[in-house]
């Protein structure tokens, strides 16, 4: 029996090895350009405006699930082209790992960077937020699991991962205000588990007194869905029904590489009453041919 689950093991390992040298090959001719690209955005640069642009993006994390201009060397140059063209203020990214948090601070600058993960745990990747450091200040900052337990690494209700909750509060330098920027995923796979994580995080946001939230983030949920619903009844509203000017798009958030054309919403910004919500819009295009991430990013006009 021993010998048999050390057959079992050592036959899984190096189908792993495989795979990953596989995945690799796929991606090589891209490695270099990745290594050696040298292209810099500066937020301070752009004019400065009234309004305060906001992104959530669920970046696809690099897999070696995607391969070839899909995989992250590739991609990594085209989220580059697509964030120098929007230039938002607030970025709420999903699904960041270590590499490419490195990459983001390694080519875009201006920014302040709010750590999606609990690097004492060894965290694979999370909800990476960053932020003008010229308009705003940073007043504090934390990090929860969506679980019966915040405070620790946990996951409940069937949740397929651990899913956590990065937020940051950010206080403009010229007016004074205070936003609490709150970055969300909630499971792909267990309703039960989005459903509960939502109650979580409804929960936190009010012990922890996070208030005027802009909760950014990917809910893996409709808009008949009862995370929309639980958020909306808290009082939130939704920046795209509140927008003061009408979105005409598709809107689709997640469209699987162009597979889902018509998908509707699952990426959503959530906004305190207070907050002015002046435009709503979904970025939904190519870069040079190709899928950025494998979701568009939503992005949001809000008044100073």
């Amino acid at each position: 029996m021993k010998k048999k689950w050390k057959v079992i093991i050592i036959s899984s390992v190096c189908f792993s090895v495989v795979v990953g040298i596989g995945a690799y090959i796929t991606c090589f001719p891209y490695i270099f350009r990745y290594i050696f690209d040298s292209s810099k955005f500066n937020i301070t640069e752009k004019e400065t405006s009234n309004d305060i642009k906001i992104m959530t993006y669920n970046a696809r994390g690099n897999t070696t699930a995607d391969k070839y201009k899909r995989s992250w060397f590739y991609r990594a140059k085209l989220q580059f082209k697509l964030i120098e063209e929007e230039k938002p203020d607030i970025i709420g990214f999903q699904e960041c790992s270590p590499i490419m948090e490195r990459y983001y601070k390694r080519h875009f600058k201006g920014y302040d960077f709010k750590e999606p993960y609990d690097k004492k745990k060894s965290e694979r990747g999370g909800n990476l937020i960053i932020y003008r450091s010229d308009i705003f200040s940073k007043q504090a900052e934390g990090f929860f699991y969506l679980s019966n337990t915040p405070e620790k690494k946990s996951k409940d209700w069937g949740s397929n991962n651990y899913r956590t909750c990065s937020y940051v509060t950010l206080q403009n330098k010229d007016t004074e205000k205070v936003y609490n920027v709150i970055n969300v995923h909630l499971d792909h796979k267990s309703k039960e588990a989005r459903e509960n994580q939502t109650r979580v995080l409804l929960e936190q946001i009010y012990l922890l007194n996070l208030k005027n939230p802009l909760i950014l983030g990917d809910f893996n949920s409709g808009t008949r869905s009862s995370p929309f619903a639980q958020l909306t009844e808290a009082g939130l509203h939704d920046s795209l029904t509140y927008s003061l000017t009408p979105y005409e798009g598709n809107g689709t958030t997640f469209h699987k590489y162009g597979e889902y054309l018509n998908n509707g919403r699952i990426d959503y910004i959530f906004v305190d009453p207070s907050i002015t919500v002046n435009s709503y819009n979904v970025i939904e295009k190519k870069i040079d041919g190709e899928f950025p991430s494998d979701h568009n990013p939503v992005v949001i006009n809000i008044a100073k």
